[in-house]
């Protein structure tokens, strides 16, 4: 089966050699990444992306499925919104999780 490869912007780089910071909490730089003139570079950064599930039960042990915030820690700026017991893809980094349940649960510093 012939190699597919996948749509993604290209951007034309000076020759040269650069270090490449990838915007995650904590951010990762991959230094020294030599770009060629007349040559595509194709660097594998590996996979930047994780998963993450909350998993919260009721009183009978049942999935229980809450509204739920995830913020950036310390901060309580907002990464997104979405439902504990359901798996999330996101940008791994360290993260205050909010569980919409009354009173609020807080779980500080996940990772």
């Amino acid at each position: 089966m012939p190699h597919r490869r996948s749509r993604r912007r290209m951007l034309e780089l000076v020759p040269g050699t650069y270090d490449i910071e990838v915007d995650t909490v904590p951010q990762k730089i991959f230094k020294n990444i030599k770009v060629d003139q007349n040559k595509e570079t194709v660097e594998d950064l590996g996979c930047v992306m994780g998963s993450l599930i909350i998993k919260t039960a009721n009183a009978k042990k049942a999935a229980a499925f809450y509204p739920m915030r995830i913020l950036y820690t310390k901060t309580n700026d907002m990464v997104t919104a979405y439902m504990t017991n359901k798996v999330i893809d996101i940008v791994p980094g360290v993260y205050d999780v909010e569980i919409g349940v009354s009173p609020k649960i807080y779980k500080r510093a996940l990772r």
